[in-house]
């Protein structure tokens, strides 16, 4: 896993709204969305909880 999703997912666990609703966090994670071939389980459950 990579260390910016090790790390969303470390900032959802401690604050799950500000992080899902962060401008800087939902950027991040739309970028990963982007560049990924195929999405690991995690990521593609935060980018749906998200709103993705």
């Amino acid at each position: 896993m990579r260390p910016a999703l090790k790390r969303l997912l470390s900032a959802e666990r401690t604050a799950p709204q500000m992080t899902r609703y962060h401008p800087s966090a939902r950027t991040m994670v739309a970028h990963l969305v982007d560049v990924r071939r195929t999405l690991p389980e995690p990521l593609r459950a935060l980018h749906n909880r998200m709103g993705g």
